[in-house]
């Protein structure tokens, strides 16, 4: 039997040939995914998340603006550049934790690892002499 993902364009091609005593599979593979995954505070996150968005283009088109999950098969030997990496309010943005933010896809799962801290909050401090004075300074602490 011959089987064709038409979803993928026809990409995805396999032939199972099944006999009483033994079964042969045959797999021809034609595409590459690009899986894009997160820390935060150095835990593994997965799924989508409140923390950073990035663009994605693949062979120089966008494909994904402002994406915070992306894990998509493109054909092998496209080339995917992450671009615009921006952490949401109370986040800072640390570089890649592994993988390359441009690279070329080749067979199997290509991950790219973006890291993201919880910035510490600040407070200021004032005090108010209730009308006296000698009021220490406004202080700003985390």
């Amino acid at each position: 039997m011959l089987e064709i993902d038409s979803a993928n364009d026809g990409a995805n091609v396999q032939m199972n040939t099944n006999r009483q005593d033994w079964k042969q599979k045959f797999e021809i593979q034609t595409v590459g995914m690009l899986d894009l995954n997160w820390l935060l505070d150095g835990q593994q996150e997965y799924w989508q998340q409140s923390y950073g968005t990035v663009d994605i283009s693949i062979n120089g088109v966008l494909v994904a603006d402002d994406n915070s999950n992306y894990a998509v098969a493109w054909p092998i030997g496209s080339v995917y550049e992450i671009t615009d990496i921006k952490p949401t309010a109370g986040h800072t943005y640390n570089g890649v934790a592994s993988g390359s933010l441009t690279g070329t896809l080749a067979t199997g799962v290509t991950e790219v690892w973006l890291s993201f801290d919880t910035a510490p909050t600040e407070y200021t401090v004032t005090y108010n002499a209730n009308g006296g004075t000698g009021a220490p300074a406004a202080q700003t602490k985390t």
